[in-house]
């Protein structure tokens, strides 16, 4: 199962030397189809959305790090694996408090990859070249589901309690780049 985006920034993050992230924050794509989250959020682009109009629309924000920033420990708690290179966590809408100000649901994905994809990618983005589109795949048995349409373009994603943080695995990470034209 997938879900697609398009990038609209790109920010990049030095924590320190070992700790580079990349950010891309992205809508949905038309071709991505729906993504229901539980039953008061959606994943939709907006020609996509028309029939899941009472739902709250989220984004979606991509963190792409090194697998070598993370620690053994850390690897071992996420359960990295080749078959799950990261998380994707649906955080529900927040209200305003002393620290904070109030944020509408989202969609925050992190993902690892080697270090050697990543700095391919970064040089990809230094150059100039920016990604059109961003794929990610996702599973958790039980939890996502298709929809009746036989074109598998709805899925919806089972959320046993919306106000708190579900979290479902990435699986891989593809991103289209215009290369020439």
């Amino acid at each position: 199962m997938f879900i697609s985006g398009k990038p609209k920034r790109a920010i990049l993050y030095h924590e320190s030397d070992d700790a580079t992230f990349l950010r891309i924050e992205c809508t949905a794509a038309d071709n991505s189809g729906v993504l229901e989250i539980g039953k008061e959020h959606v994943f939709a682009s907006r020609n996509n959305r028309s029939l899941f109009s009472k739902r709250h629309a989220c984004k979606l924000d991509v963190e792409i790090r090194r697998s070598s920033s993370i620690s053994e420990e850390m690897a071992a708690a996420f359960r990295r694996s080749k078959d799950k290179i990261g998380s994707l966590n649906f955080h529900p809408p927040s209200k305003k408090d002393e620290v904070n100000d109030a944020s509408p649901a989202s969609l925050q994905a992190n993902v690892f990859l080697d270090d050697q994809i990543f700095n391919s990618l970064m040089n990809t983005l230094h150059s100039g070249k920016r990604p059109k589109w961003l794929q990610l795949d996702i599973e958790r048995e039980g939890t996502l589901e298709y929809g009746w349409e036989p074109d598998g373009s709805r899925k919806e994603w089972k959320i046993d309690n919306p106000s708190d943080i579900a979290t479902i695995d990435v699986t891989s990470i593809a991103m289209g780049t215009e290369l020439f034209s």
